[in-house]
C-alpha cells in the first residue's frame, strides 16, 4: 500500500467543507445533539462539526474507537449517495479525488484510477469506516479513499489494518522481493517468485491489507516486470547513471530523474502513487544495486 500524501492541504480540506457546509448545516443541529449525547465534545474541540468533517485520521479513529458502530446520522451516508453522483462542477467526489492528487490506487498500487469524467470512471471511494457501519464518518474527507474498483469491491465492508492517510514510510511497512525457481536461474531462462514481506512498525503492519486486497496472488502475475528490472540490473549500472548525468547536464536536474528513465518508473517516495508498479519495480531496483536505499 502507498501512503497518500496530499500538496496544500489546507486547501484541498477547505474546498471539501465549502462543498459539503452547505448541506451539513442544515443538520446542524441534529449532528450537534449527537456529538453531545456522545461524549464527543471534547475529542471534536472548538468546531466539533467542521471537525467531523474535515479532521484528521488520527481524529477519526478517536472518534470511531469512542462511539464504534451505531446508525445514527444516517442521513450522511444518503449525502454521500448524492455527493457521488453530483453533477455540480463546484464540488463533488470527481474534485475531490482531483485535489488529493493521486493517479494510482494506493491499496494495491496497480491501477490507474483517474476519472475521464462522470460517464467514464476508473476511481472510486472506499469508507475506510464502513458507511453502513460508521454512517456519520460518511462524509469525513479522511474516510474517504481513492481507490480502483477491484479495491473497493474486494474490500466492501471489511476492517482492514492501516490507512493510507496514517503517516508511515512504505518501506518500514512491505518491501517486495524475488526468488528464483530453479538454482540456475539467470535472467531470461528460469522462473521466479515474486515475495511481498509485511514488516511491523509499532503498531503498524499490513498483512491484513496483504490478504484483504489479496495483493500476493495479484503480483504474482508480474514476474515479467521483475524480469526485465533484473535485465536493466546486468546491462546498466550506477557509473552508467552517473554518465548519463555528466553527458546530458540539461535533461536531468537530479539521480532520480536518470535512474526513472532507466527502470521506467519513480523512485522517490512522494512519487510512487503517480504510476503503476512504482513500489515493486523501486524494490527490484535496489535489489539489482541500480538504486541506492
Amino acid at each position: 500500500m502507498i501512503p497518500i500524501k496530499i500538496l496544500n492541504k489546507e486547501k484541498v480540506l477547505k474546498d471539501h467543507w465549502d462543498g459539503l457546509s452547505n448541506f451539513v448545516k442544515k443538520h446542524e443541529t441534529s449532528i450537534s445533539l449527537w456529538i453531545e449525547q456522545n461524549g464527543l465534545s471534547g475529542i471534536l474541540g472548538n468546531e466539533p462539526i467542521k471537525n467531523l468533517i474535515c479532521g484528521d485520521f488520527y481524529l477519526l479513529q478517536s472518534i470511531a474507537l469512542h462511539v464504534k458502530i451505531n446508525n445514527e446520522l444516517s442521513f450522511l451516508k444518503t449525502n454521500y449517495e448524492t455527493f457521488t453522483r453530483r453533477k455540480s462542477p463546484l464540488y463533488n467526489s470527481e474534485k475531490l479525488v482531483s485535489n488529493i492528487g493521486i493517479t494510482v490506487c494506493p491499496y494495491c498500487n496497480r491501477s490507474f484510477i483517474q476519472s475521464v469524467n462522470s460517464q467514464r470512471r476508473t476511481c472510486q471511494l472506499d469508507h475506510f469506516y464502513s458507511k453502513d457501519e460508521y454512517p456519520y464518518l460518511a462524509l469525513s474527507f479522511f474516510n474517504l479513499v481513492p481507490c480502483c474498483y477491484a479495491c473497493n469491491h474486494q474490500k466492501s465492508t471489511l476492517s482492514i489494518g492501516i490507512s493510507p492517510y496514517q503517516d508511515f514510510k512504505t518501506d518500514s511497512l512491505l518491501t517486495f522481493n524475488y526468488i528464483p525457481k530453479d538454482s540456475s536461474f539467470r535472467y531470461p531462462k528460469g522462473e521466479i517468485e515474486i515475495q511481498i514481506n509485511a514488516h511491523t512498525n509499532g503498531e503498524l503492519n499490513l498483512s491484513t491489507n496483504i490478504i484483504i486486497f489479496g495483493l500476493n496472488e495479484l503480483y504474482a502475475y508480474h514476474t515479467d516486470v521483475v524480469k526485465e528490472i533484473l535485465l536493466k540490473g546486468e546491462i546498466y549500472s550506477v557509473d552508467y547513471i552517473q554518465s548519463l548525468l555528466a553527458q546530458f547536464p540539461h535533461l536531468f536536474e537530479s539521480e532520480e530523474e536518470a535512474i526513472q528513465l532507466v527502470i521506467g518508473n519513480y523512485v522517490l517516495d512522494e512519487d510512487l502513487g503517480k504510476r503503476p508498479l512504482a513500489k515493486l519495480i523501486r524494490d527490484i531496483a535496489i535489489e539489482t544495486k541500480l538504486i541506492k536505499r
